[in-house]
């Protein structure tokens, strides 16, 4: 496994253990590869699959909480889904942008409530950074970063 595998699986395992306990004797499969999200998430029943954009290479280790924190987080929402759930899930998301941020939010708030906030915030901040067309797609899927902030200091209260 190459240098960057073995840092996202070392930082994917200090979330698990911390906020994910159902997934810490779960197969989860880490590929990186070019694409246009920084990442993504799949619940395969018995494993899951996490693709990296090699861009996270760059981030810190706080950055990758956050993004571990966030993909995790789909897992979990797919897990507590009933079967009618998952299925409206698998036909909706690909074909109904208003689906995918109802997603894409729903797995930042769970993220916040875990306890990554901060660490979510920095994720989006640094990713506006890489190139406009992540901060395009990022502030039309995700809450802006005013708007983390401000769950974050509701979720500690």
């Amino acid at each position: 496994m190459g240098k960057h595998l073995k840092r996202y699986r070392r930082i994917s395992k200090s979330v698990i253990n911390k906020s994910f306990p159902f997934l810490k004797n779960r197969k989860i499969i880490y590929i990186e590869g070019k694409f246009k999200y920084l990442g993504n998430a799949k619940n395969l029943g018995f494993f899951a699959i996490v693709k990296i954009n090699p861009i996270l290479r760059n981030f810190s280790d706080k950055e990758l909480r956050g993004f571990f924190a966030h993909e995790l987080s789909h897992i979990q929402r797919h897990k507590e889904r009933n079967l009618f759930e998952k299925l409206s899930f698998i036909t909706r998301y690909p074909f109904s942008r208003k689906f995918r941020i109802q997603e894409e939010k729903g797995a930042d708030k769970m993220t916040i409530e875990k306890g990554y906030g901060n660490e979510l915030y920095a994720l989006i901040k640094k990713a506006y950074s890489v190139s406009k067309g992540h901060e395009k797609r990022l502030k039309a899927s995700h809450p802006s970063l005013n708007e983390i902030k401000r769950l974050t200091k509701k979720a500690k209260k």
